[in-house]
């Protein structure tokens, strides 16, 4: 029986991994000027050494997960637990904007616009799942 092949999972793990890896960088050796920018000139207030700091760690957090999914890319079975964690990962932000909606009090244009997200995301989440090889134990 032949095995069955994990292309479109390695296609996709490779995507996000190239997808991520170029954001890394500029959030690890961007300078106020730069965030300030980027954020679209928020109140100075806002753009202080704590941000820059969470920033700073966000951006190696960014590197490892490309890195994560480059690597588990390759051999989608015998990484199942990156995939896994990859799977978490998103349905925990699948579900993050719909937690918000009930503690916010948000018109409800962005209502909807969370709500549809969220049934994008979690769309897209039950599709990784469902590419998902078993366990090689």
């Amino acid at each position: 029986m032949p095995k069955p092949s994990y292309r479109a999972l390695s296609i996709l793990l490779r995507a996000f991994s190239v997808v991520a890896a170029p954001g890394g960088p500029p959030l690890i050796f961007a300078e106020k000027p730069l965030i300030v920018r980027i954020l679209l000139h928020p109140p100075e207030a806002e753009a202080s050494t704590l941000l820059l700091s969470l920033l700073n760690k966000m951006g190696g957090i960014v590197l490892m997960l490309s890195a994560l999914q480059w690597l588990a890319s390759r051999n989608p079975v015998r990484s199942v637990a990156a995939v896994d964690a990859l799977i978490a990962g998103l349905c925990t932000l699948a579900l993050t904007p719909l937690q918000v909606q009930t503690t916010l009090v948000i018109d409800p244009s962005q209502q909807l616009l969370r709500g549809l997200t969220s049934a994008f995301d979690s769309c897209f989440v039950t599709r990784l799942q469902r590419l998902r090889p078993e366990c090689v134990c």
